[in-house]
């Protein structure tokens, strides 16, 4: 996916407003090194905020009026700290030093180290917050989907044989993953052997899951009707759990239903004799077959299965699948509805252990279960369910959704169905297929249909996760060409270009917090720079606080070390009022008298 990541500034609709949303996408390499800058730049900032607390504080303190000995120390502190650390520790020194003294003259440092200890924690949390502006956006990324184009399901004689196998295979693969991708993070037990982060939320989550609901199809036909099942999506956001990046107004909520139950096979069973061999048939509908061509008008359903009417929903696709032994034993009788192994097989024995083991198989030839799958598009921009279309079966929803959808549809049809998963992956897609070993079926509880059915589901959720994902990345395989189906107008392209992902390649930034960051730390900096050469200039020209400004200006270390000079007269001293005033360079300044080491003086 690395190369076909978009690097650059994109709206991330997930977080809101298009202010919120800005993102700025990077490699992992120049992402790290922009958090290292700021996890810098950032105390520069609070060091320079300090500055200004500083000036305004020694500002604030100053007076003409005599003062003690504290009170200078902390102005001479409040001048030369460069940062709340440094600042904090001399004012603690001050403390130290004055400890015997009564408390009372302890209130004019209390404040200021109050203020110096806010600082300290304020740099440590915004250093640390600092590194995390792009943890806190997430490693959502966009996708370029320069590539897009959708697998055609539609077989319409344009596709020859190596096509149609090429497919076969594409869809094969595309399902094993489903499978892996279900089985790892559907699972409530996840082993931890795949990645479970590639997509924009870990898996779809099922809000309504009745293992006893009611029949689907006529109560008649159903073997029981109240342990069905009854498995609801909820309306699923296209941005919050497909990744199409849009904002609220332009998105898509898609929900599926589906409902199951084992069928009676009494009353709908036959025998076909080809070949001297008797074969059974079950009786649940008709297939069309090809008919002499005849002029006229009529409409066609987009499936050639018409079923009796007990199995029949006009509100949903009717899928039908039969479960056949084949020769598979079962270690113990199966009570499932739909396995239904109750008849005795065989003894085996086992090379090794001791005894005999029973063995059991399937009760009929093949156990049918019908399920009813139902699609719905909706509209968010609207209110409750006025944007949705009917909860019905695929062909009628094409009918019912505007362009919009259609795209979206079309990428969905492939994998998303009962119909899909079971005839592309066979038995393979059967929960029970982990507990098969060696033609021995183990392990089967009663609710074993139910297990399947959700296994099923699981499948048909991850593919549609994943199918978006692959349409937008779609790299031609060479053959598949003629299947292949590229967007066809701005809507569509759009939605090839909005498809994220979840990539610990790459790192993303808000870009607000970049821009906020930055701009409020250079407009601090800029302040903290400007404020000496205004007071400078205010105090020339308008004499404004002069006596606040001189001694700003004189209790900096080096006006200090010339004001003790200038008492012992050794010479003159020139930019007085300057950062670093000078002598003549023929001046000779007093060393140190160290005559009494405890007060050495000059």
């Amino acid at each position: 996916d690395q190369d076909n990541v978009y690097q650059g500034i994109w709206t991330n609709w997930s977080r809101g407003s298009a202010t919120m949303g800005a993102t700025l996408t990077t490699t992992r390499q120049k992402g790290d090194l922009l958090i290292a800058f700021t996890a810098l730049f950032v105390p520069y900032v609070m060091s320079r905020l300090w500055r200004i607390f500083c000036l305004a504080s020694h500002q604030l303190y100053s007076t003409p009026s005599s003062r003690d000995t504290i009170h200078h120390q902390r102005q001479v502190i409040l001048r030369n700290s460069s940062n709340a650390d440094s600042g904090l520790a001399s004012l603690l020194l001050v403390l130290l030093a004055w400890r015997h003294s009564p408390w009372k003259h302890f209130g004019r440092i209390f404040p200021v180290a109050f203020f110096a200890i806010c600082f300290i924690i304020a740099t440590t949390i915004a250093g640390g917050y600092s590194s995390q502006i792009s943890t806190a956006v997430g490693n959502e990324v966009l996708l370029k989907g320069e590539h897009c184009a959708i697998l055609s399901t539609d077989i319409q004689g344009q596709f020859n044989s190596t096509t149609e196998m090429l497919k076969s295979i594409h869809l094969t693969k595309s399902l094993d993953d489903a499978i892996n991708y279900a089985q790892q993070c559907y699972s409530s037990t996840p082993s931890g052997v795949l990645d479970c982060d590639r997509f924009v939320v870990r898996n779809i989550a099922t809000v309504i899951k009745d293992y006893a609901a009611g029949c689907p199809f006529a109560s008649d036909i159903c073997r029981d009707n109240a342990t069905n099942i009854r498995l609801d999506t909820g309306h699923i956001d296209s941005n919050d759990y497909f990744g199409l990046n849009a904002p609220k107004n332009q998105r898509l909520s898609f929900r599926q239903v589906l409902s199951c139950a084992p069928l009676k096979t009494n009353g709908y069973t036959g025998t076909v004799t080809i070949l001297n061999k008797t074969f059974t048939s079950y009786n649940y509908g008709t297939i069309a077959v090809v008919a002499v061509p005849m002029d006229g008008d009529f409409p066609l359903s987009d499936s050639d299965f018409r079923p009796i009417p007990a199995v029949r929903n006009m509100n949903g696709d009717i899928i039908i699948v039969f479960l056949s032994g084949n020769g598979i034993l079962f270690d113990k009788q199966s009570g499932d509805a739909w396995y239904r192994a109750r008849s005795y097989s065989r003894n085996l024995t086992t090379t090794g252990a001791s005894g005999i083991r029973y063995t059991y198989q399937f009760d009929e030839a093949a156990s049918p279960l019908g399920c009813v799958q139902q699609y719905q598009w909706c509209n968010p921009s609207y209110s409750g369910t006025s944007g949705c279309g009917p909860l019905a079966n695929r062909a009628a929803l094409k009918s019912a959704v505007g362009a919009r959808f259609l795209w979206t549809m079309m990428v969905q049809q492939s994998l998303d169905n009962i119909n899909g998963v079971v005839t592309q992956m066979g038995a393979k897609s059967l929960a029970s297929q982990s507990s098969l070993y060696s033609g021995i079926q183990m392990n089967i509880t009663d609710n074993q249909w139910q297990l399947d059915v959700t296994n099923w589901w699981n499948i048909m959720l991850s593919a549609a996760q994943s199918i978006f994902v692959d349409t937008a990345l779609r790299q031609s395989a060479r053959g598949l060409e003629p299947a292949l189906i590229s967007p066809a107008n701005e809507y569509e392209r759009q939605l090839c270009n909005s498809q994220k992902i979840r990539s610990t390649a790459y790192a993303s930034f808000s870009l607000f917090g970049l821009l906020f960051t930055y701009v409020t730390g250079a407009i601090i900096i800029m302040i903290s720079y400007l404020l000496d050469p205004i007071l400078s200039c205010l105090h020339k020209r308008r004499k404004y606080k002069q006596y606040e400004y001189i001694e700003w200006c004189t209790n900096q270390t080096m006006q200090l070390h010339r004001l003790a000079h200038s008492e012992l007269e050794c010479g003159e001293w020139s930019y007085c009022m300057d950062s670093v005033p000078i002598t003549d360079t023929k001046v000779k300044l007093a060393s140190l008298d160290i005559s009494d080491l405890k007060a050495p003086k000059l």
